[in-house]
């Protein structure tokens, strides 16, 4: 399976632009919406899921 049919399956959108030594690729992933509003990493999860 080839990368960028990885990057398709697992982004929202990518491309590829040419840049002066090659391909700049790039993709974008959206947050969850209840991360998005609060900046940095998730609080611990306990093993039973609270």
């Amino acid at each position: 399976m080839s990368t960028l049919l990885l990057v398709a399956q697992l982004t929202d959108r990518w491309g590829s632009r040419p840049s002066g030594s090659g391909k700049t690729i790039w993709a974008e992933q959206a947050l969850p919406a209840d991360r998005a509003a609060r900046p940095g990493p998730a609080p611990p999860r306990h093993r039973d899921g609270r």
